[in-house]
């Protein structure tokens, strides 16, 4: 399974497909489907062909700390 998703377009899309390696080992790609799917922000959709469509919600940088700077109240 490879997956890049600091890539621009997959940034600013808010989504990606990811496909599974034939090669690629069973456990690895539970273990990353499980945690995908765990995680609140991400919506999985598995498609016909086996691959996984993951989308991400839009951020609000009033939530994220790292954006949002120091807060005064």
């Amino acid at each position: 399974m490879t997956v890049d998703l600091n890539r621009p377009i997959a940034q600013a899309q808010r989504w990606v497909t990811i496909h599974r390696l034939d090669t690629g080992e069973d456990m690895a790609w539970e273990q990353a489907m499980e945690l995908a799917a765990e995680t609140p922000e991400l919506d999985m959709t598995l498609n016909d062909h086996g691959s996984v469509t993951v989308r991400r919600e839009a951020e609000n940088a009033v939530d994220r700390e790292d954006l949002a700077g120091e807060k005064d109240w």
